[in-house]
This record gives C-alpha cells, sequence and structure tokens, in this order.
C-alpha cells in the first residue's frame, strides 16, 4: 500500500479516525470512518473500526446497516466482521439476532476457531451451559488444536449441572483428549488448569500430579507460574 495515493491507503484513514477518537472528537471521527469506506470500500478494518464506532455513540442501527453490506463478500473476507456484528447484538440484548448470526457463521466458517470459542460463550453467558458445551465439543472436532476452546470446554465441564462424579470424570476425559490434540506449547496450560479444576473440588492428590504434569511439559521461562499455582494450592 505504501506506493497508493494517500485516500487509497486504509492505514491513513485509520490513524486519522484513532486522533480524532482520542481528542474526543467523535463526530469528527465518524465522517473520517465514513470518508475512508468510500475510498476503500468494506475494508475488514475499516469496518470493524466503524461498528463499533457506532456501538459505542449509541447508533446501532448504523452498525447493523455496514453489516448489511457484507451480504455479498466472501465469508473468508467478511467473517470477523459479522462476528463483531453477532458480538454487538448480544451486547445489545438482542439474543435471538445474535444466535442467527453465530448459526450462520458456525455453518458457512467452521474452520475459524474464534467463531466456535465466542459462540460457545455467547451461550455460557446465557445460561445455557449444555449448548455452550455442545458448540465446544463440535468445535473441538472440527478444529481439535485450537487451545481457547479446550480450555472454554473445560470450564464449562466444570461448571455443569451435574454430580460431582460425572463431572470431574467427563473433565479429566478431556484433559486427557486435549493433551494428545492441542499444540504442544499449550499442553501445560491445559494440566495447570486441570490442576485448578481439581483443587476446587478437593482432590488435593490429583491437583499435585497435574502439576506435576503440567511441569515437565512446560518452557523453562514459564515453569514459575506452575511453582506458583502450586504453592498457593499447599
Amino acid at each position: 500500500t505504501s506506493h497508493l495515493p494517500l485516500p487509497f491507503t486504509p492505514q491513513a484513514w485509520l490513524e486519522f479516525a484513532k486522533m480524532e477518537e482520542e481528542r474526543g472528537h467523535f463526530s469528527r471521527c465518524q465522517q473520517i470512518l465514513n470518508a475512508g469506506l468510500h475510498h476503500c470500500p468494506l475494508h475488514e478494518a475499516l469496518m470493524l473500526k466503524a461498528i463499533k464506532h457506532h456501538e459505542r455513540m449509541g447508533n446501532l442501527g448504523g452498525a447493523r446497516s455496514l453489516l448489511g453490506l457484507l451480504r455479498s463478500v466472501p465469508i473468508d473476507k467478511s467473517w470477523r466482521t459479522l462476528l463483531e456484528g453477532a458480538l454487538l447484538e448480544a451486547r445489545a440484548a438482542e439474543t435471538p439476532a445474535a444466535r442467527r448470526v453465530f448459526k450462520f457463521l458456525l455453518q458457512h466458517a467452521p474452520w475459524y476457531g474464534p467463531v466456535w470459542h465466542e459462540a460457545c460463550r455467547f451461550e455460557q453467558r446465557c445460561n445455557h451451559l449444555d449448548e455452550a458445551l455442545a458448540i465446544a465439543e463440535f468445535g473441538l472436532q472440527q478444529l481439535p488444536r485450537y487451545g481457547p476452546l479446550w480450555f472454554c470446554a473445560l470450564r464449562l465441564h466444570e461448571c455443569a449441572p451435574r454430580e460431582r462424579s460425572d463431572q470431574m470424570r467427563a473433565t479429566r476425559a478431556l484433559v486427557e483428549r486435549g493433551v494428545r490434540s492441542i499444540s504442544k506449547d499449550l499442553v501445560w496450560k491445559l494440566w495447570f488448569e486441570a490442576a485448578q479444576v481439581e483443587e476446587r473440588a478437593g482432590n488435593l492428590s490429583r491437583s499435585r500430579a497435574a502439576y506435576v504434569q503440567s511441569v515437565r511439559a512446560c518452557a523453562p521461562n514459564l515453569r514459575w507460574k506452575v511453582w506458583l499455582g502450586g504453592a498457593r494450592t499447599e
């Protein structure tokens, strides 16, 4: 983009809008974002910034009108912006609308981890834990190496309304699956989280064993976190 004229350089519009926003000139910021989108139609970063700015100003209609422009855009170029739209509807307490957008994304962009993760967290915030767990399981089948989804599933199993023995059995099975699938640099963290789950359940011997597994898998520069966690448990 260094060879493009300035009006067609999205980063210039973003920096200009950021400057005006930081100075408290919110109307001016909106005008700049509109001009940027005129010169750089449907640019992802500009769209995201404009949608968030509309939401900040309480103009949900403006944000939704921008999202409506994405109907003809391929999903691989629009999923981040649509995901922001789903989160916007969730923050506005428009639960059915948010759920429709999440359902669309899960069907048409299932290869993107953040879609599964945010859909999971949305259902969890709605206190639909069974639905959140189902989404997490489907997501893990689709993207078994996506770390945040394993940690989200772990927390969901801990919160699930079931017998403690069943709860812990499901949690341990999840951890055993996770350490075989997750990225190697995150194995230590999964054991670390498992140790804390066992501690909260009162299973100190299992908690200590999980800390041992964690420190074995941990990079040397991160081991202090495991030692600190173990010390707090003791």
